[in-house]
Order: C-alpha cells, then sequence, then structure tokens
C-alpha cells in the first residue's frame, strides 16, 4: 500500500512540474498567454 502512496505523489508531482516546465517555456519564448494543464 505504501507503494501505491509513494507511485501516486510521484505522478501528482511530476504533473505539477510539467505545468510548471511548460509555464516557464512559454515566458522564455515571451508568449503573450498563459497555458495550464
Amino acid at each position: 500500500m505504501r507503494d501505491k502512496d509513494f507511485f501516486k505523489a510521484l505522478a501528482f508531482h511530476y504533473l505539477a512540474n510539467k505545468k510548471c516546465i511548460v509555464t516557464l517555456s512559454l515566458k522564455i519564448f515571451n508568449t503573450p498567454y498563459d497555458v495550464t494543464i
């Protein structure tokens, strides 16, 4: 059961980091809009 909780947390953090990476990349390219996943 602890392994399932670990993978849940890992997936959550992965998605959160993915959103941050997308937002950061848009800021780097100076796009006039923000994308949320």
